[in-house]
């Protein structure tokens, strides 16, 4: 990381990964959780931390 406003993008995706493991466990297919309803979280937060990383080029 270049900063700390790229580090901090990153809590947001590293919490919406936690949840999703703590609702459905570790033992899931890949497509299993990418049909979940908490990927979305994931998605939108990895979303918002690339548009950090790249705002910061």
């Amino acid at each position: 990381m270049r900063d700390e406003r790229e580090a901090a993008a990153f809590g947001p995706l590293n919490d919406a990964l936690k949840n999703l493991f703590a609702k459905l466990g570790t033992e899931l297919s890949d497509e299993e959780y990418l049909n979940a309803a908490e990927w979305a979280q994931v998605v939108a937060a990895a979303k918002d931390a690339l548009t950090v990383l790249l705002e910061n080029r």
